[in-house]
């Protein structure tokens, strides 16, 4: 009976080696050729990527890790830019969103001396809602920002056309860093996640990817992908809210380079959720929505607008934002004002 039950162990031991030997292979081989076609994609765009930095990252559903651990190694709350003003600013002005959001920096000091506020940049890249939803819900936010400036009365996100697909990478643990989230009693609230863990296995992180994740940003969810996004946006106003009662929420739509779109972004999911007229709703609740493809005196798909990766450039910041408080403060002349 020991010896039965010996061979069963030592064959357990083998399969379940056997198996983590193949999955580690087909990981490899899989990231081998994403780093290489991406290398060869970014040529086109004029600048390059680094082959060997990207075959790093091929472990990393290994070492996907909280998104609390992953800000904190950021020093968000570094990104801060004052007016050129000698007296005390007026207010203060909290941007989110993803790499488009922390390249807006750029022209903080701008926008800092249009509005005589403080800017706190807390843009993630390759991050998004999700990451804005575990910040106004982090008790640090609002420790750091009362500790150093005054009340924020203004919070701008900044939304690309595939902030949808990032709601669900970040939940289902597909980056660096996860926080899964829920619906309760209409409302969203974080949950624990077993993702990260399960993803170490790039079999179950294929299969779930093209059988899960795929349909729920399926063209037949838009709908419901929008009432999403929308709660996302909801929620995390009432939470800034909950502290500075009277902070009005904008949100900048900014479409992403043409020459770095795939289909979906041209046909499907995330072309719906960017375009959709159910933005309204959104304004019915007093969001003030921004469409940088129409509210601009110009076309900001030009080439002049972009750096070669895409990202908007200076330029693009500079004009963004000074076309943005204009038309504020023509419908309200006193929004940047005490």
């Amino acid at each position: 009976m020991k010896k039965f039950l010996t061979i069963i162990l030592v064959n357990i031991i083998l399969i379940g080696s056997i198996f983590l030997i193949a999955d580690y292979i087909r990981k490899y081989n899989f990231y081998s050729r994403y780093c290489k076609k991406e290398v060869e994609e970014t040529k086109k765009l004029g600048y390059f990527a680094n082959y060997k930095e990207c075959m790093k990252n091929y472990k990393y559903s290994i070492k996907c890790e909280h998104i609390s651990k992953y800000i904190k190694k950021l020093n968000l709350f570094d990104n801060v830019e004052y007016p050129d003003i000698t007296s005390e600013p007026k207010s203060s002005i909290l941007i989110f969103g993803c790499s488009f959001a922390e390249g807006s920096k750029i022209s903080a000091k701008l926008l800092a001396n249009l509005t005589d506020s403080v800017i706190y940049d807390f843009g993630i890249g390759g991050r998004g809602i999700s990451e804005m939803f575990y910040l106004v819900n982090s008790s640090e936010l609002y420790k750091n920002i009362d500790s150093t400036s005054t009340p924020p009365k203004y919070v701008i996100y900044i939304f690309i056309p595939d902030q949808l697909s990032r709601i669900y990478r970040s939940k289902y643990a597909y980056e660096s860093s996860y926080i899964n989230w829920g619906i309760e009693n209409g409302h969203l609230v974080e949950k624990k996640s077993f993702y990260h863990i399960l993803n170490r296995f790039d079999l179950f992180k294929s299969y779930h990817m093209d059988k899960v994740y795929s349909k729920d940003i399926s063209v037949e969810n838009n709908d419901k992908n929008f009432d999403l996004i929308k709660l996302f946006f909801m929620d995390s106003r009432a939470k800034l809210m909950a502290h500075y009662p009277k902070i009005k929420y904008i949100i900048i739509k900014h479409p992403q380079c043409a020459e770095c779109l795939n289909k979906n972004y041209e046909n499907g999911e995330y072309n719906y959720v960017y375009t959709t007229p159910r933005w309204k709703e959104l304004e019915e609740e007093g969001f003030i929505i921004f469409d940088t493809r129409t509210d601009l005196p110009d076309d900001i798909t030009d080439r002049k607008y972009f750096l070669p990766d895409g990202h908007p450039n200076k330029l693009a910041w500079d004009f963004i934002y000074t076309e943005l408080v204009k038309k504020l403060k023509k419908n309200d002349v006193n929004l940047f004002k005490n």
